[in-house]
């Protein structure tokens, strides 16, 4: 997403909300991989390197302290850090739609019946793709079904991807340029997650 997609029209996008769901995203997909080992895991350091009193040393408990070569790493990076983030689900789903909206504003976002492919192959869904788009950068939205059939035809090309209805992310929805939807794509995203839902109140003692 580039900054010309965005128009001047913008007290219908909260970049703000946008911004805080990408970072959502991006840090729940970080795995913790670095490690570090503190006083109780390195090996070694079980004696006490020398006696409490009389020596004119400082006390010393174990050659393996934070404070001697070769002993424990303080507050290093551990595998069992987490850093996943949450976010309430009408965030999500605002930021989502502004992704949506800012796609459709800068006339990105491409409406279709279904695929009309006879055979999952690379070569027509990429024809089919560019022919739709004028773009190899795009975002494929289909219903499950259509996706057992065809995204087998889609995993060889490194700029086109094909996701089933609910695995759209909001990184993909802003990373590719365009974004087709089908049929029951289009139903799912552009009308019912979107509508709002008024839960009506109990009525109470004064109502």
């Amino acid at each position: 997403m580039t900054k010309s997609d965005i128009k001047e029209n913008k007290s219908t996008i909260n970049l703000s909300v946008l911004s805080q769901a990408v970072r959502t995203a991006l840090t729940n997909k970080r795995t913790t991989v670095a490690h570090t080992k503190d006083r109780g895991d390195v090996s070694g350091g079980g004696i006490k390197p020398w006696k409490q009193k009389g020596t004119g040393r400082a006390r010393a408990g174990s050659s393996r302290s934070p404070i001697w070569r070769g002993g424990g790493i303080t507050f290093g990076p551990r595998s069992t850090d987490n850093f996943s983030l949450m976010m309430p689900k009408k965030m999500r789903g605002l930021a989502i739609k502004n992704a949506f909206q800012i796609k459709d504003e800068a006339k990105k976002l491409v409406k279709i019946d279904s695929l009309a492919l006879e055979f999952p192959k690379t070569k027509k869904l990429e024809k089919l793709i560019i022919d739709l788009t004028g773009s190899y950068s795009c975002l494929i939205v289909v219903s499950p079904e259509t996706y057992k059939l065809y995204s087998i035809a889609s995993r060889n090309l490194p700029n086109i991807k094909m996701v089933p209805i609910f695995n759209a992310s909001l990184v993909d929805l802003l990373n590719y340029d365009f974004i087709v939807l089908d049929k029951q794509a289009q139903e799912h995203y552009l009308s019912s997650v979107f509508e709002k839902t008024v839960t009506p109140k109990k009525a109470g003692k004064n109502d």
